[in-house]
């Protein structure tokens, strides 16, 4: 997930620069092709996203949960 966290954001700043880009020069046609694919794609990426944090929740539950069972059973030799 991490991966393809990278590519998002690679991919959001060169769509954020073509935007920019169109802006600057005044193409409306071209404005509007890469605002409507940035929000095509919004759900996609917020959805990497969720993933990502999700995986993260998890691992660190499992860190913690691993860690008190480790401290438990050494105290209790």
């Amino acid at each position: 997930m991490l991966v393809t966290r990278t590519y998002c954001d690679v991919w959001m700043i060169q769509n954020g620069t073509m935007i920019e880009s169109a802006i600057i020069g005044r193409s409306n046609t071209d404005f509007k092709n890469y605002l409507f694919n940035f929000c095509k794609v919004m759900p996609l990426i917020a959805l990497v996203n969720n993933f990502l944090k999700l995986g993260l929740n998890e691992l660190k539950l499992r860190f913690r949960v691993r860690l008190t069972k480790h401290l438990y059973d050494e105290y209790l030799k």
